[in-house]
C-alpha cells in the first residue's frame, strides 16, 4: 500500500512540476510578443514619419 501511495504522490509531483513549467514559458512567450507587438507598432510610427507621443504609447500599452 505504501509503495502505490508513493508512486501515485511521485507521479502527481511530476505533473505538477510540469504544469508549473509550462506555464512559465507560456508567461513568457505571451510576454514576448507583447513586446514584439509593441516593437512593430512603434516602427509603424517611425515609417509614418510621426513620434508617437508618451500618451498614445502608454494607451497602446493598456490596449495589449
Amino acid at each position: 500500500m505504501h509503495l502505490a501511495f508513493r508512486g501515485a504522490a511521485n507521479a502527481l509531483s511530476q505533473v505538477y512540476t510540469q504544469a508549473v513549467a509550462h506555464q512559465k514559458a507560456s508567461f513568457l512567450a505571451g510576454e514576448r510578443r507583447a513586446m514584439e507587438n509593441v516593437y512593430r507598432w512603434l516602427s509603424n510610427q517611425q515609417e509614418q514619419a510621426s513620434e508617437a507621443p508618451i500618451p498614445d504609447v502608454l494607451a497602446y500599452l493598456q490596449v495589449i
